[in-house]
């Protein structure tokens, strides 16, 4: 036996080789280990797939001139035709509120006639042979004019607020209930003067020697410093009647609504009973001033609404509500007689005397303001349908 390694002679037996130390494998089992004859196995088939067939390519194509990738659309979708309008699309965006010139001038406004309807307006003493005196505040010269205050001061605020956000139509309801703050404040203004004036006529002509005193208090200056606001918070928001690029509003509904609001001025100054159209401006015993300044409310009613509904944009809606809310409400509480002394826009007509209701408007003034409010209405209804840009 032979060492696989090194070759050398060795005996039986061994597992290692004494001379190189290789491991020897015996080639004849030994007695230890029984061989255990096993049936021959008939071989077993490995069947082997066929080769895949190579992917064929296609032709390499330019990259500047690749064929277009047809997408193709589901079955149970329609595909909508694009038409082109030639219209912008509208983009509406939310202006953070911030702090303007009309709001300023209206939070001031607004104010200011609130405090001037609860202080004193005028007020008059008598020494002498006649002892009195005697204290007037807003609402002794018409029942009506605290409450017709805060309506202006409330629209003023809001309107002004509203418009600081972007909103339009606020600040032209800022402007018009200025104008109508006003025109209430200034003719009331108008009217104390006139008052103290009756005074002093009627003590004159009782030939009592008397030492008269009049005093127009903190109510009366303050009710002209609001009137003043009120026409400064009109002009600022002038600014926002321009163009807001939507389609303009109805110009016959607006030429109704104008020549309704002529209407309701030219029936208050129309003469009652033994009156004439001269007593609209002056009396023996009125100072002119404060028959002009009677004028004033009707006169800035005309001028709102003027300037919105020939506007025709959701500016002018706000301007022609706000210059006419204080004239709804003193008219509709002169037709009903709410109050002592409900008095009509501008102090009613001069000369009228109706035992039943002698505050009772001029039915121009009524069909001229319901002509207003039904223009108003009207255009109101058609902004909301033409909501596209021109």
């Amino acid at each position: 036996m032979l060492c696989p390694s090194c070759r050398a002679e060795l005996s039986p037996g061994h597992r290692f080789c004494s001379v190189c130390g290789a491991p020897i494998i015996a080639d004849v089992p030994t007695a230890e280990t029984p061989v255990v004859e096993s049936a021959p196995t008939e071989p077993i088939a490995v069947v082997a797939p066929p080769p895949m067939p190579m992917p064929t390519l296609p032709e390499s194509v330019p990259v500047g001139n690749l064929p277009p990738i047809e997408v193709p659309q589901p079955s149970n979708v329609t595909a909508w035709p694009m038409i082109n309008t030639g219209e912008l699309p509208v983009v509406v965006t939310t202006q953070p509120f911030r702090v303007t010139l009309l709001v300023l001038l209206s939070v001031l406004a607004g104010a200011t006639a609130v405090a001037s309807s609860l202080l004193d307006l005028i007020e008059y003493r008598s020494r002498g042979d006649v002892v009195d005196s005697f204290t007037w505040r807003l609402n002794d010269l018409a029942s009506n004019l605290m409450v017709g205050t805060v309506i202006g001061a409330v629209l003023m605020v809001v309107g002004a607020c509203v418009g600081a956000t972007g909103r339009r139509f606020g600040s032209g309801l800022a402007g018009g209930a200025g104008l109508a703050v006003a025109g209430m404040l200034g003719a009331a203004a108008g009217n104390a003067v006139a008052v103290l004036d009756d005074v002093k006529v009627q003590y004159a002509k009782s030939g009592a020697a008397v030492t008269l005193t009049t005093t127009f208090d903190i109510g009366w200056i303050l009710a002209v410093v609001a009137a003043g606001l009120g026409g400064l918070a009109f002009f600022a928001s002038l600014s926002a009647a321009r163009s807001d690029n939507r389609r303009p509003l109805d110009a016959v509904v607006a030429t109704v609504g104008f020549l309704g609001a002529v209407a309701v001025a030219v029936g208050t100054v129309i003469p009652g009973t033994g009156a004439s159209w001269a007593d609209n401006v002056m009396a023996d015993e009125v100072p002119p001033v404060a028959q002009y300044l009677r004028l004033l409310p009707l006169l800035l009613l005309v001028v709102g609404a003027a300037a919105g509904f020939f506007a025709r944009r959701r500016w002018g809606l706000g301007m022609v509500l706000g210059s006419v809310a204080i004239g709804v409400w003193q008219t509709a509480t002169a037709l009903t007689e709410s109050g002592d002394l409900p008095f009509a826009i501008a102090g009613g007509n001069p000369g009228v005397i109706e035992p039943t209701n002698p505050f009772q408007p001029h039915m121009v003034t009524v069909t001229g303001l319901a002509a207003v409010l039904l223009a108003l209405a009207v255009n109101s209804v058609v902004a909301v349908v033409r909501r596209r840009p021109a």
